[in-house]
């Protein structure tokens, strides 16, 4: 087997190892029992409005507000299974408690469902942190960006505080899209158009590229063989190695030899492999030695 169908093998291996490796990969990643907990933080989302000659007024239980923002912590399953009655508890810490203050909240599940979410116990302040306390009837397994449980907080502040979500039994991670199965078929189909790709470059360098080149190169190869056939010639008439030889046989000679060395050389490769070199086979006016 010639080095150009042994190159050619590798490749093709390659490209399969890559594929089926990253497949490997992200089909592992999929069977993670993780949710992922998604935030949203908003601090101007709602503000009262100054308006000439008029009394707006912003309220929360009889109480005036300037400005309140929106956080949201969200749960989305990504895993393989659906839970259900999970207990979640949630701890909100800010840095400063006068840049973080919760005004009032509530939590729904899928679908923006106040059913599917149960409180355990009423929000609890110590003075540092918040602590909530759910259950959830039903999470179930998404495949895009389908929120399961959220709470919504209005507050006052504009500095996003430290979250810490606990879902008994289950693992959390911070989201990411690329958790996502729907994220990860992307990928597969992604891997697939690659390894397509690289297959058609493949092709193309093989059946295109390289026969195009070699036909470009021809003259300057001809000169290459011609170069070297001369340097041969100057070092057997240096040496003397061919005493019985004059001059225009010494130069037959050298010709001839290497031309049946190339074609040796040639008869020996595949056709897929004189293909790519353009079909073209040597002559024996490619070693003349002028």
């Amino acid at each position: 087997m010639n080095d150009f169908m042994k190159n050619t093998i590798v490749a093709l291996i390659s490209i399969a190892l890559t594929f089926f490796i990253q497949q490997y990969y992200y089909s592992k990643t999929n069977e993670i029992k993780k949710l992922d907990v998604h935030q949203s933080f908003n601090p101007n989302f709602l503000s009262k409005p100054k308006f000439p000659n008029s009394n707006i007024e912003l309220k929360i239980d009889g109480i005036d507000k300037s400005r309140l923002g929106l956080f949201e912590v969200s749960l989305l399953n990504y895993s393989n299974s659906t839970y259900n009655d999970i207990p979640i508890h949630i701890k909100i810490t800010p840095e400063n408690t006068d840049e973080f203050k919760v005004v009032t909240h509530y939590a729904t599940g899928e679908d923006n469902i106040l059913d599917l979410v149960k409180e355990l116990k009423p929000v609890s302040f110590d003075g540092k942190t918040y602590l909530f306390s759910y259950q959830v009837s039903t999470l179930n397994r998404t495949e895009k960006e389908d929120l399961g449980f959220t709470l919504s907080m209005l507050f006052e502040g504009n500095k996003q505080p430290k979250i810490d979500v606990v879902a008994k039994g289950i693992n959390t991670q911070a989201f990411a899209w690329e958790h996502s199965p729907d994220q990860q078929n992307l990928i597969t189909k992604a891997l697939v158009l690659l390894a397509v790709l690289l297959l058609i470059l493949l092709i193309l360098v093989v059946f295109v590229v390289g026969p195009f080149i070699s036909w470009i190169s021809r003259p300057f190869d001809r000169k290459s063989d011609k170069t070297y056939a001369r340097k041969v010639y100057e070092t057997i008439t240096d040496e003397n190695l061919l005493p019985d030889y004059d001059d225009n046989k010494m130069k037959l000679f050298v010709q001839q030899m290497l031309f049946k060395q190339r074609l040796r050389d040639w008869n020996s490769k595949s056709k897929i492999s004189k293909w790519s070199l353009g079909m073209r086979g040597p002559l024996e006016e490619d070693f003349l030695i002028e």
